[in-house]
């Protein structure tokens, strides 16, 4: 029986993180197990999903049309004041 993939080892090679020699192995090892090969396809959407996430933070923080109009009707009342 073959060992499957550790949690440890099957993240590190959808993040692109294990060395060529090891990743051959193990990619070898998915190719023959449906377990694995079910963790694989979950971990890979995961990974997907967070990277979308991560993409969305970084992105440009747009000032929502609330905040913009409270923040032109705070400007109109000071020009009226001053």
């Amino acid at each position: 029986m073959r060992r499957c993939l550790t949690d440890d080892r099957l993240e590190r090679l959808v993040r692109g993180r294990a060395p060529w020699w090891r990743a051959f192995f193990w990619r070898r090892h998915l190719r023959g197990c449906a377990r694995c090969q079910a963790r694989w396809q979950a971990a890979q959407a995961d990974e997907h999903l967070l990277a979308e996430l991560r993409q969305a933070v970084a992105g440009p923080i747009r000032p929502s049309p609330l905040s913009t109009a409270r923040n032109a009707q705070g400007m109109v009342s000071l020009e009226r004041q001053g």
